[in-house]
């Protein structure tokens, strides 16, 4: 009788013990899972870890969009965000080749003309203060700029001054010479202004100057008082102010199979077009910040969303599902996307990647996204259009 109750208790004790040992699997798989798909966690450069609300690692969306970027060899971070939850947040390949550091979510990348965004809406700011309008020309800031009389801030937001572009350089230039250069070339417009758009970094490098002069502030003073600091921004921030910040990436170009370090240029010349550096998800915060009336009224947006020339709004591209902005200086390149109800959101910041290249995988990203047809990541749609 002993026996068999010691035989029993030994029963007993061994499906206890395989249903503990199945338990602790199972909860090291969902672990091991999840922090492999979120790059364990997402933490503040403090330390202190963000408080983010994400949608099942599990999703085939996030799926997808992490295996094609995987297998498309991307080199940044992606935050995708659907209907209003993030989906995916998390770095790819090597952010410092030297140091054989890895992208993460908090890597920050310089973002080009993403930029163009925020100096968009500071002007949309200041206009709403009464302090000017989209209506001003050129002459009230810059009675001797050529053809003052002509050019209207509408037309320098919309990309239609007329202004040829300029050749950017790693030559350091003080705010006066920048403006100098741009008077110089601006001496023969191309078109007359508010008739054809043609892209160009000055347009926005005046407007940043305007924003100067009527705040009274230095424009990376104001753009980080009244967008950054509302939005939550606490990981951007301008030129080479923090280039001994351990997360800030280092850039790459490729030729052919050979990577390399590209010459920058110098962010003294991209004053209000490409000088900015941010994060994944400091651009998130600036686009929710944005959309829900924190930085502008919905009317004000309305001016920002609106399609002038070539589906160009004020910053930015105006798609058909989509609003878009874009930007690339030599070793980064740049896409931020949000849908046009305001749930879906595509970010991706890369430290190789061309822009084309880019382009490229948005596309394939917005077909998953939106729920179409995704493909097996074999091949890139031709998307040159924004």
């Amino acid at each position: 009788m002993q026996t068999s109750c010691r035989k029993h208790d030994k029963r007993k004790m061994k499906k206890r013990n395989l249903s503990i040992f199945i338990m602790v699997l199972l909860i090291i798989g969902l672990l091991y899972h999840t922090n492999s798909f979120m790059d364990h966690g997402i933490h503040h450069s403090k330390g202190e870890i963000l408080n983010i609300p994400v949608a099942s690692p599990q999703t085939p969306t996030s799926h997808h969009i992490d295996l094609y970027l995987k297998n498309n060899h991307f080199s940044g971070t992606a935050l995708i965000v659907k209907d209003g939850k993030i989906v995916l947040h998390k770095g790819y390949g090597l952010s410092n080749r030297a140091k054989k550091s890895n992208n993460g979510p908090n890597t920050q990348y310089y973002i080009a003309s993403l930029t163009k965004a925020f100096v968009s809406t500071a002007i949309i700011q200041l206009e709403e203060q009464g302090k000017l309008t989209s209506e001003d020309r050129l002459s009230k800031y810059f009675p001797e700029f050529p053809h003052a009389n002509e050019i209207k801030i509408k037309h320098l937001l919309s990309q239609t001054s007329g202004i040829p572009r300029r050749n950017e350089n790693g030559e350091e230039l003080t705010k006066h010479e920048l403006m100098k250069d741009i008077s110089r070339h601006a001496k023969t417009l191309h078109s007359k202004p508010g008739e054809t758009w043609e892209y160009t970094d000055s347009n926005y490098s005046i407007l940043g100057v305007i924003i100067e002069k009527v705040s009274r502030m230095s424009l990376h003073e104001y753009i980080t008082k009244f967008i950054f600091n509302p939005s939550g921004m606490e990981q951007s921030g301008f030129g080479d102010a923090d280039k001994n910040d351990s997360y800030i990436s280092a850039g790459y170009q490729r030729r052919f199979n050979f990577i390399y370090s590209p010459s920058k240029t110098h962010f003294s010349q991209l004053l209000g077009s490409g000088d900015s550096y941010s994060t994944a998800y400091d651009l998130y915060k600036f686009d929710q910040a944005l959309t829900t009336g924190k930085l502008v009224s919905p009317y004000s947006l309305k001016k920002l969303f609106t399609p002038y020339k070539n589906n160009y709004g004020y910053g930015w591209y105006i798609q058909q599902r989509n609003h878009t902005i874009h930007g690339h200086i030599p070793g980064w390149s740049a896409i931020n996307s949000i849908s046009k109800d305001g749930k879906d959101f595509i970010i991706l910041l890369s430290n190789l990647q061309s822009l084309s290249e880019l382009k490229k995988m948005y596309v394939e990203i917005e077909k998953g996204v939106g729920n179409e047809n995704f493909t097996a990541f074999t091949h890139y749609k031709i998307f040159m259009n924004f």
